[in-house]
């Protein structure tokens, strides 16, 4: 009988020790026993980027059951690596924050500048591995710097800071700070009804976020948060609920859309009652969409000769009307812009920064800005470039590679003004 129990724990240990190796993990996609599917699919998650390797050599897998976890699996692995933070171990004793940010620069590879930060404090640091935005967070508050919000700008700009918000939520390649309150009154005399109605007031609480992005994955397009929980210190729900007029007393709404960026504000509204002192617990999630690749498209290299003719780059079909020389110092470009993305104006907000003339010589000429009108998925629009001698040749386009992504945030213990 012992004989018999020794060689079962021999055989489970070796079945253990098996399932370490992804390929075998990986042909247990393919059991009879559906439990054993299902452990064998937690195990690979668990994995995470390891079991990348055995999941690709089995794309082409025998067993179509296992080839559709294979697909499934890989896709939920690798977006999952895209999004890891990038980690940074930084070992330095009485050091300048100048070189504490050198140091981050050189092992993280992004653009990283320094404004007006204090000479005279030393930091003493021993971070091994840590997230990325967790080691600009301990740098910060050590140094006595913190992140400048520059919209459209891909770079990291610390600045000199007396205070730094105690409030941080790091998740991945992303990171939210809650920076301020703001609180609005609105009293509309206009709805007070008969004269001995009091006037209509009005109160709305805005909680405003920082969101920041590793510069290798830049936002583009930034959607209202989703609340999942805000409750009061009186256990009381904060988040607003259904309304006919959803605008009235707020203020502007704004969610950064068509610029590529590392920082954005995020503005989300609140309910409070009449006795709340503090938000005890929030917790929700912020919609983005991130810049993954760009390549330059030569959409025509005869644009003078080009007018009347309709290009496509993705989900964007553009008309040209005309290319003219307005004044000695500006060219007019003039294009009917459509798109097949419903929904999403951030292709309208990102022309800018995405169409360009090139002159016959390869000079790229310079932006003068432009504007645009319309409705829908179509506008008109009109863009203007600097003269540099040579007329325009190249229409180009950079086309965008981008993917979707909820970031998770959770506060608590937030003072209310």
């Amino acid at each position: 009988m012992w004989n018999v129990l020794s060689l079962t724990v021999a055989l489970l240990v070796v079945t253990a020790e098996k399932q370490l190796e992804p390929r075998v993990v990986v042909e247990q996609l393919g059991h009879r026993d559906f439990r054993v599917r299902v452990k064998a699919l937690e195990s690979l998650r668990q994995m995470g980027p390891l079991a990348l390797p055995a999941l690709r050599q089995a794309r082409d897998h025998k067993d179509p059951g296992v080839r559709k976890a294979v697909r499934e699996l890989t896709a939920e692995l690798e977006h999952a690596a895209l999004l890891a933070p990038k980690r940074v171990t930084i070992r330095m004793h009485n050091a300048k924050v100048a070189d504490v940010i050198e140091a981050l620069r050189k092992q993280s590879g992004y653009r990283i500048d320094c404004w007006g930060a204090d000479d005279s404090r030393r930091l003493n640091l021993n971070m091994d591995r840590v997230p990325f935005w967790v080691a600009v967070e301990q740098i910060g508050r050590g140094g006595g710097v913190w992140i400048m919000p520059m919209h459209g700008d891909r770079r990291i700009i610390l600045q000199r800071a007396d205070h730094v918000t105690p409030y941080f939520s790091q998740q991945g390649a992303f990171c939210l700070a809650a920076v301020r309150f703001e609180e609005h009154s609105r009293l509309d005399l206009a709805r007070t009804g008969k004269p001995t109605n009091p006037p209509a007031l009005s109160r709305n609480l805005t909680l405003f976020l920082a969101l920041m992005a590793e510069p290798r994955l830049p936002i583009v397009r930034v959607g209202p948060p989703e609340l999942l929980a805000v409750l009061d210190d009186r256990k009381n729900s904060m988040i607003p609920g259904p309304s006919t007029d959803r605008n009235e007393g707020r203020p502007y709404r704004y969610y950064h859309s068509g610029h590529a960026a590392t920082c954005c504000d995020v503005p989300v509204d609140l309910v409070r009652g009449k006795d709340s002192r503090s938000i005890a617990e929030i917790r929700g999630q912020v919609p983005v969409t991130l810049l993954l690749e760009e390549k330059e498209v030569v959409l025509t290299d005869k644009i003078l000769q080009a007018r009347g003719k309709v290009f496509e780059s993705g989900d964007l079909r553009l008309t040209v009307l005309s290319v003219e020389k307005k004044n000695p110092a500006c060219w007019t470009l003039k294009l009917t812009i459509s798109s097949k993305a419903a929904g999403d104006d951030s292709w309208s907000n990102s022309l800018y920064n995405r169409l360009s003339l090139v002159d016959s010589k390869g000079q790229k000429m310079g932006s003068m800005g432009g504007g645009w009108g319309g409705n829908g998925g179509v506008i008109n629009a009109e863009f203007n470039y600097q003269v540099t001698g040579n007329d325009p040749a190249r229409l180009v386009f950079t086309s965008w590679t981008t993917v979707a992504h909820q970031v998770r945030f959770e506060f608590r213990n937030l003072p209310l003004p």
